[in-house]
């Protein structure tokens, strides 16, 4: 446990050093090494236009398979900080889209 704690520490911390001297090919390296699930871990303790520049570097279908496994805030912040050209939707809970539904639109009368 102690060993995988420090792994991810230290993926965080090589992230954190390609992306502060813009090495992209530091952080495909790290992705090719680590791969997108153990990339994307460390991802949402960073604000939302370091994660949409850490994205950027990669190619899309690589961007893809790592954006999809940021939790859900993560995803939402990144989204917010202008990574819709992600080509990747940002997910709104079940009961946030039935409600939609539910709820008429303002300004129509019925």
């Amino acid at each position: 446990m102690f060993a995988l704690s420090h792994r991810r520490e230290a993926l965080g911390r090589a992230q954190h050093v390609a992306l502060t001297h813009h090495r992209p090919l530091a952080l495909q390296a790290l992705l090719q090494s680590h791969g997108p699930a153990a990339f994307a871990a460390p991802l949402p303790l960073r604000s939302g236009r370091v994660i949409a520049d850490a994205l950027s570097t990669l190619p899309a279908w690589q961007r893809d398979e790592v954006f999809r496994r940021l939790t859900r805030p993560a995803r939402r912040r990144c989204a917010e900080a202008g990574g819709r050209a992600f080509r990747a939707s940002v997910r709104t809970g079940l009961l946030k889209r039935l409600l939609s539904f539910c709820v008429p639109m303002r300004g129509v009368r019925l």
